[in-house]
Protein backbone atom coordinates (compact mmCIF):
# COMPACT_ATOMS: atom_id res chain seq x y z
CA UNK A 1 0.00 0.00 0.00
CA UNK A 2 2.65 2.54 0.98
CA UNK A 3 4.85 1.40 -2.53
CA UNK A 4 1.88 2.60 -4.64
CA UNK A 5 1.11 5.60 -2.61
CA UNK A 6 4.73 6.82 -3.01
CA UNK A 7 4.96 5.88 -6.72
CA UNK A 8 1.87 7.67 -7.31
CA UNK A 9 3.63 10.60 -5.85
CA UNK A 10 6.80 10.37 -7.50
CA UNK A 11 4.92 10.12 -10.90
CA UNK A 12 3.98 13.42 -10.57
CA UNK A 13 7.54 15.22 -10.42
CA UNK A 14 8.87 16.89 -13.62
CA UNK A 15 12.48 16.28 -14.64
CA UNK A 16 12.71 19.63 -13.68
CA UNK A 17 11.85 19.20 -10.00
CA UNK A 18 13.24 16.11 -9.50
CA UNK A 19 16.82 17.75 -10.92
CA UNK A 20 15.74 20.46 -7.83
CA UNK A 21 15.62 17.78 -5.34
CA UNK A 22 19.08 16.31 -6.74
CA UNK A 23 20.81 19.45 -5.50
CA UNK A 24 19.63 19.05 -2.06
CA UNK A 25 20.59 15.67 -2.08
CA UNK A 26 16.97 13.99 -1.51
CA UNK A 27 17.63 10.58 -0.19
CA UNK A 28 14.74 9.13 -2.89
CA UNK A 29 16.25 11.00 -5.71
CA UNK A 30 17.82 7.97 -7.66
CA UNK A 31 14.31 6.41 -6.78
CA UNK A 32 12.53 9.64 -8.69
CA UNK A 33 14.71 8.96 -11.87
CA UNK A 34 14.24 5.28 -11.61
CA UNK A 35 10.91 4.10 -9.74
CA UNK A 36 11.88 -0.12 -10.11
CA UNK A 37 14.34 0.88 -7.37
CA UNK A 38 12.03 0.66 -5.23
CA UNK A 39 11.15 -2.89 -6.04
CA UNK A 40 15.11 -4.29 -5.74
CA UNK A 41 16.43 -1.61 -3.12
CA UNK A 42 14.25 -0.91 -0.61
CA UNK A 43 12.60 -3.61 2.09
CA UNK A 44 8.48 -2.78 3.35
CA UNK A 45 10.36 -1.25 6.73
CA UNK A 46 11.83 1.58 4.90
CA UNK A 47 9.05 1.95 2.50
CA UNK A 48 7.01 2.32 5.35
CA UNK A 49 8.96 4.97 6.80
CA UNK A 50 9.94 6.55 4.16
CA UNK A 51 5.35 7.16 3.77
CA UNK A 52 5.50 7.81 7.04
CA UNK A 53 8.12 10.90 7.23
CA UNK A 54 9.65 11.48 4.08
CA UNK A 55 9.12 14.05 1.89
CA UNK A 56 7.22 12.02 -0.75
CA UNK A 57 4.70 10.22 1.85
CA UNK A 58 2.36 11.00 3.94
CA UNK A 59 2.55 15.09 4.25
CA UNK A 60 3.22 15.87 0.87
CA UNK A 61 0.20 16.71 -0.59
CA UNK A 62 -0.45 19.02 2.20
CA UNK A 63 2.66 20.89 1.93
CA UNK A 64 1.61 21.05 -1.60
CA UNK A 65 -1.59 22.82 -0.65
CA UNK A 66 0.55 24.88 1.47
CA UNK A 67 3.56 25.76 -0.95
CA UNK A 68 1.04 26.84 -3.79
CA UNK A 69 -0.98 29.35 -1.70
CA UNK A 70 2.25 30.63 -1.14
CA UNK A 71 3.24 30.80 -4.43
CA UNK A 72 0.65 33.32 -5.29
CA UNK A 73 2.88 35.91 -3.82
CA UNK A 74 6.05 35.55 -5.31
CA UNK A 75 7.86 38.50 -4.52
CA UNK A 76 6.59 38.13 -1.03
CA UNK A 77 8.08 34.90 -0.31
CA UNK A 78 10.99 35.84 -1.99
CA UNK A 79 11.22 38.67 0.28
CA UNK A 80 11.18 36.39 3.31
CA UNK A 81 13.88 34.28 2.19
CA UNK A 82 15.56 37.01 1.75
CA UNK A 83 15.18 38.03 5.47
CA UNK A 84 15.30 34.92 6.49
CA UNK A 85 19.35 34.24 4.71
CA UNK A 86 20.15 37.36 6.52
CA UNK A 87 19.18 36.09 10.26
CA UNK A 88 21.68 33.24 10.00
CA UNK A 89 25.30 32.84 10.04
CA UNK A 90 25.50 29.65 7.97
CA UNK A 91 21.74 29.36 6.07
CA UNK A 92 20.53 26.27 5.30
CA UNK A 93 20.96 24.67 1.71
CA UNK A 94 17.34 24.29 0.69
CA UNK A 95 16.72 27.88 1.46
CA UNK A 96 19.90 28.91 -0.61
CA UNK A 97 18.44 26.70 -3.45
CA UNK A 98 15.13 27.75 -3.07
CA UNK A 99 15.69 31.53 -3.21
CA UNK A 100 18.28 31.20 -5.99
CA UNK A 101 15.49 29.52 -7.96
CA UNK A 102 13.13 31.94 -7.04
CA UNK A 103 15.29 34.88 -8.46
CA UNK A 104 15.70 32.72 -11.55
CA UNK A 105 11.70 32.84 -11.90
CA UNK A 106 12.24 28.72 -12.53
CA UNK A 107 10.51 28.01 -9.04
CA UNK A 108 7.33 24.92 -8.68
CA UNK A 109 5.09 24.51 -6.03
CA UNK A 110 6.73 21.14 -5.56
CA UNK A 111 9.84 22.72 -4.70
CA UNK A 112 8.27 24.58 -1.92
CA UNK A 113 7.31 22.18 -0.43
CA UNK A 114 10.14 20.49 -0.49
CA UNK A 115 11.65 23.11 1.74
CA UNK A 116 8.53 23.61 4.00
CA UNK A 117 8.74 19.43 4.70
CA UNK A 118 13.14 20.46 5.63
CA UNK A 119 12.13 23.61 7.87
CA UNK A 120 9.33 21.76 9.93
CA UNK A 121 12.54 19.63 11.33
CA UNK A 122 14.11 23.47 12.21
CA UNK A 123 11.81 25.37 14.70
CA UNK A 124 13.87 28.65 14.05
CA UNK A 125 13.36 28.62 10.27
CA UNK A 126 9.94 27.87 10.23
CA UNK A 127 9.26 30.22 13.41
CA UNK A 128 10.56 33.04 10.81
CA UNK A 129 8.85 31.60 7.92
CA UNK A 130 5.72 31.67 9.49
CA UNK A 131 6.03 35.03 11.40
CA UNK A 132 7.07 36.94 8.24
CA UNK A 133 4.80 35.13 5.32
CA UNK A 134 1.97 36.35 7.41
CA UNK A 135 0.68 39.97 7.30
CA UNK A 136 1.49 42.34 10.07
CA UNK A 137 -0.67 42.72 13.23
CA UNK A 138 0.02 45.98 13.25
CA UNK A 139 -0.02 49.11 10.98
CA UNK A 140 2.07 52.19 10.82
CA UNK A 141 0.42 54.93 13.27
CA UNK A 142 -0.99 52.47 15.06
CA UNK A 143 -0.63 52.90 19.42
CA UNK A 144 0.45 49.80 21.14
CA UNK A 145 2.33 48.89 24.47
CA UNK A 146 4.07 46.13 25.39
CA UNK A 147 2.62 42.70 26.99
CA UNK A 148 3.48 42.15 30.19
CA UNK A 149 5.02 38.70 29.50
CA UNK A 150 7.91 40.46 27.09
CA UNK A 151 11.51 38.81 27.64
CA UNK A 152 14.66 41.06 26.78
CA UNK A 153 15.08 39.09 23.54
CA UNK A 154 12.07 40.54 22.35
CA UNK A 155 13.77 44.06 22.67
CA UNK A 156 16.46 44.43 20.30
CA UNK A 157 19.49 46.98 20.75
CA UNK A 158 22.25 47.17 18.65
CA UNK A 159 25.01 46.20 20.89
CA UNK A 160 27.98 48.38 21.57
CA UNK A 161 31.04 46.17 21.24
CA UNK A 162 29.82 43.56 18.56
CA UNK A 163 28.06 44.33 15.35
CA UNK A 164 25.11 42.58 16.14
CA UNK A 165 22.06 43.14 17.61
CA UNK A 166 21.12 41.21 20.51
CA UNK A 167 18.37 41.66 23.89
CA UNK A 168 18.24 44.49 25.39
CA UNK A 169 18.79 44.23 29.24
CA UNK A 170 16.35 43.97 32.01
CA UNK A 171 16.60 47.82 32.76
CA UNK A 172 15.71 48.86 29.48
CA UNK A 173 13.26 46.21 29.39
CA UNK A 174 11.68 47.93 32.75
CA UNK A 175 11.56 51.15 31.56
CA UNK A 176 10.28 50.45 27.59
CA UNK A 177 7.00 48.28 29.73
CA UNK A 178 6.17 52.23 31.11
CA UNK A 179 5.68 53.63 27.66
CA UNK A 180 2.86 54.17 25.34
CA UNK A 181 4.11 53.39 21.40
CA UNK A 182 3.12 54.83 17.87
CA UNK A 183 4.43 52.38 15.30
CA UNK A 184 6.85 53.71 12.84
CA UNK A 185 7.13 50.79 10.78
CA UNK A 186 7.04 46.66 10.19
CA UNK A 187 10.12 44.90 8.90
CA UNK A 188 12.44 47.80 8.90
CA UNK A 189 16.11 46.61 7.56
CA UNK A 190 18.33 45.72 10.45
CA UNK A 191 21.82 46.10 8.78
CA UNK A 192 23.53 43.14 11.08
CA UNK A 193 22.93 39.85 12.43
CA UNK A 194 20.05 39.60 15.13
CA UNK A 195 21.27 37.38 17.93
CA UNK A 196 17.57 36.91 19.91
CA UNK A 197 15.13 34.34 20.17
CA UNK A 198 13.19 33.41 17.11
CA UNK A 199 9.48 33.32 18.35
CA UNK A 200 7.08 31.00 17.06
CA UNK A 201 4.06 32.14 15.37
CA UNK A 202 0.60 32.61 16.73
CA UNK A 203 -2.68 33.10 15.35
CA UNK A 204 -3.77 35.89 17.42
CA UNK A 205 -0.46 37.89 18.60
CA UNK A 206 1.82 37.28 15.53
CA UNK A 207 5.40 36.16 15.57
CA UNK A 208 8.75 37.20 15.17
CA UNK A 209 8.50 40.07 12.99
CA UNK A 210 10.26 43.40 14.14
CA UNK A 211 8.22 46.87 14.25
CA UNK A 212 10.47 49.71 14.59
CA UNK A 213 8.60 51.97 17.17
CA UNK A 214 8.55 55.36 19.22
CA UNK A 215 7.60 55.89 22.45
CA UNK A 216 4.99 58.84 22.68
CA UNK A 217 6.96 61.98 23.65
CA UNK A 218 10.33 60.90 22.96
CA UNK A 219 12.91 60.66 19.98
CA UNK A 220 14.66 57.03 21.05
CA UNK A 221 13.26 54.52 19.16
CA UNK A 222 12.38 50.61 19.91
CA UNK A 223 12.44 47.44 17.61
CA UNK A 224 10.16 44.97 19.33
CA UNK A 225 8.74 41.71 18.61
CA UNK A 226 5.03 41.02 16.61
CA UNK A 227 4.68 38.68 19.53
CA UNK A 228 4.95 40.62 22.40
CA UNK A 229 2.76 43.65 21.47
CA UNK A 230 -0.70 44.69 22.04
CA UNK A 231 -3.15 47.20 21.12
CA UNK A 232 -3.67 49.73 23.64
CA UNK A 233 -6.83 51.13 25.53
CA UNK A 234 -8.25 53.91 24.90
CA UNK A 235 -7.87 55.41 27.50
CA UNK A 236 -3.91 54.76 27.85
CA UNK A 237 -4.27 56.33 24.17
CA UNK A 238 -5.63 59.38 25.20
CA UNK A 239 -3.16 59.93 28.54
CA UNK A 240 -0.46 59.50 26.29
CA UNK A 241 -1.58 62.10 23.70
CA UNK A 242 -2.08 64.66 26.51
Amino acid sequence: MFKEKLIENIKTLTQQEIDYLSKNRYNLVEVCKHISLLETHYDEYTIKREWLHGFLGQSFSGNLQRAEKYMTEPDRLLEVLTIMTTRFSYPARPLLLLKATLQDNCATPVMLAYFLKVIKRRERYMNLFEGYMNKPKFNVGQIVQLRANIGVDAVIQKQKYYTTFRGCSRRSLAEARKKTFMVLSSDPPIEERVRAKIYSYHEKQGGCRYYKLLPIGEAKTYLVTEKFLKECRTQAVKDALK
